[in-house]
């Protein structure tokens, strides 16, 4: 009697036991299929966020005196903000491009072993659509220029490939990329490293003096070629704040010192309708009308 019952009790437990079994299989693989599946950038429009942010928190570093703000709605269309460990950015929907990037770089950051892999993808934060594609870029003469650099993270792979996002990218002439803009890139790492940290506001401008937009990417007419762009540096030299704009024309230019391109952040904030440094403290608020002083 005890034999039955203790082989009815043992034969319940394994019928439990396959049964509780089988259904754990069962939710790993739902899991597993609908991970597989499901298209974050389907999300419908409704859902969607003005703000999308990755696995990184952003704790306001990579823009201190916060986000850049549009002060013409209309002009760029949807902003969505991006926030990654390495940089933040304000991406148009009209454009399919940036219209802004926050750097906060350090000098630990520009030492280390990551490398280029050159591994350029569209915005996986974006729907198709309103973001560019590497279609547009295929045979179009231009480089993925990019607005954050690379070289910028060197200490970590990871960040270094965040930044081969289209997001990050916008068309350059060749000439442009690897000579005026790689020598102020290669300037701008150079001050990190004697001053430690600066603040890196990259802008492209869309739109010439006559509000008219001066190129486009011919075999696609809606992803526009920038024809101007602003580097806006910020910097901590004993609780002052200095600030450096420099405005530099999309072609090729020789023999021209980085210092002929200093301008002022106001003039930044008129081409482009946008305020760069909404937070900046009341009292350093003159230093953007100002032309500042190159750094040694």
């Amino acid at each position: 009697m005890n034999f039955q019952r203790d082989h009815f009790v043992n034969n319940t437990c394994m019928v439990f036991r396959d049964r509780m079994l089988a259904y754990l299989i069962l939710m790993v693989s739902l899991i597993l299929f609908f991970n597989c599946i499901f298209d974050r950038t389907a999300i419908p429009e409704l859902f969607r966020s003005e703000s999308i942010n990755s696995k990184i928190k952003n704790d306001g570093t990579n823009c201190p005196f916060g986000n850049p703000l549009a002060t013409d709605p209309k002009r760029y269309g949807k902003i969505h903000i991006i926030h990654r460990e390495g940089y933040t950015l304000g991406h148009s929907s009209k454009y399919r491009m940036a219209i802004w990037v926050c750097e906060e770089i350090l000098s630990e950051e520009l030492l280390g072993k990551a490398t280029r892999r050159n591994h350029f993808k569209p915005e996986p934060l974006l729907s198709k659509g309103e973001r560019a594609e590497l279609s547009d870029y295929k045979n179009s003469g231009y480089d993925r220029g990019h607005l954050a650099a690379a070289d910028n993270y060197r200490s970590d792979q990871r960040l270094n490939d965040e930044s081969f996002y289209l997001s990050n990218v916008v068309p350059q002439d060749h000439s442009f990329n690897a000579g005026i803009w790689k020598k102020l890139e290669e300037q701008i790492r150079s001050w990190v490293k004697r001053y430690n940290r600066v603040i890196v506001i990259t802008v492209p401008v869309y739109i010439d003096d006559k509000n008219q937009f001066p190129r486009f990417i011919e075999k696609n007419n809606d992803l526009t070629v920038p024809n101007h762009f602003f580097k806006i540096l910020v910097r901590d030299e004993n609780g002052s704040t200095l600030l450096l704009a420099f405005l530099a024309k999309h072609k090729k230019a020789t023999n021209i010192s980085l210092e002929s391109f200093l301008t002022t952040v106001d003039l930044a904030e008129e081409h482009t309708q946008l305020n760069f440094l909404p937070n900046i403290p009341d009292v350093d608020e003159s230093l953007e009308a100002t032309v500042g002083v190159y750094w040694p």
